[in-house]
């Protein structure tokens, strides 16, 4: 994992600005497709966020 797809990651796990997060997974989809489709899946599957 690069910095940046670390950085973007960490943005996505604190989900303290949904908006924030969102832009974060979003980038990081493009950069490393697999990983955000597994943080989205956890995001949904724990009910985290709003």
């Amino acid at each position: 994992m690069t910095s940046l797809e670390n950085a973007l990651s960490m943005t996505v796990l604190e989900l303290s600005d949904y908006d924030e997060a969102a832009e974060a997974l979003s980038q990081l989809g493009r950069l490393n497709k697999e990983l955000a489709e597994q943080m989205a899946l956890d995001i949904v599957h724990h009910d985290k966020g709003d």
